[in-house]
């Protein structure tokens, strides 16, 4: 599920983990708001 490349995505039970991976500040950005939204759309789809 992980294609995305700036961030990890772990699920435990009913309970999903993203956690942004881009050092060093994490910064937000069109890109990376984007790569949330799909996942977010993913787990919608579960």
């Amino acid at each position: 599920m992980n294609k995305n490349k700036d961030l990890e995505i772990n699920k435990k039970s009913y309970t999903t983990y993203i956690k942004i991976t881009r050092p060093p500040h994490n910064f937000f950005d069109a890109s990376l708001i984007s790569q949330i939204a799909d996942i977010l759309e993913e787990m919608d789809d579960d």
